[in-house]
């Protein structure tokens, strides 16, 4: 099996209005468990097509890694569609 470590840090949407009062306590825990939430099954998701994608492109399974630290993106510090695929090296910053 492979564990695919991610630290998650939530960044402020900017894109957003801002609300016209402060959430409460509750409503902001909930928020953020919901993006956790979200961020979870995205991770889950990009996990699963990376292995497809390794074993289709005749990958051996006795390369992979135990561990692997997923790489986030260089410009927002989320996932993209290439923070999962352990096989390629990692990209140079821009």
């Amino acid at each position: 099996y492979l564990t695919f470590v991610y630290d998650f840090s939530p960044q402020p949407s900017y894109t957003l209005p801002l609300p016209k009062r402060k959430p409460s306590a509750a409503q902001a825990a909930k928020d953020l468990e919901d993006t956790l939430y979200r961020e979870w099954e995205r991770l889950k998701a990009q996990a699963l097509f990376s292995m497809r994608e390794y074993f289709r492109d005749g990958g051996d399974g006795d390369a992979v890694p135990e561990v692997f630290a997923v790489r986030p993106s260089s410009y927002g510090r989320g996932l993209n569609n290439f923070s999962c695929n352990f096989w390629q090296a990692e990209r140079p910053a821009p």
